[in-house]
């Protein structure tokens, strides 16, 4: 029996092997750099495990209307039978 391994599967078997030798990769980015050594030094792998930069979601505050008529839409906690919004159009939209 024969069996072949391309690059990727050399890599994804090293890391595979790296995680089960207790080394926890998880929110951890892994570089595989193969050399092929001459005679006896065979071939070698260096793995390069660093932590992942965490991405930040920064909540930007919508715009502030400026316009008197859009800066407040009344709620409809806020109509009472007897007032009627200037705008029923912007009520609803």
């Amino acid at each position: 029996m024969k069996l072949t391994f391309d690059s990727s599967e050399i890599e994804q078997a090293l890391i595979s092997y790296v995680s089960t030798q207790g080394i926890d990769l998880s929110n951890k980015s892994v570089s595989v750099s193969m050399t092929a050594g001459r005679g006896q030094n065979g071939y070698s792998a260096e793995l390069d495990i660093t932590t992942k930069k965490p991405t930040s979601v920064s909540a930007i505050p919508p715009p502030v209307s400026t316009d008197s008529k859009e800066a407040h839409t009344p709620l409809l906690d806020e109509l009472t039978e007897d007032s009627e919004p200037e705008d029923t159009e912007s009520v609803f939209a």
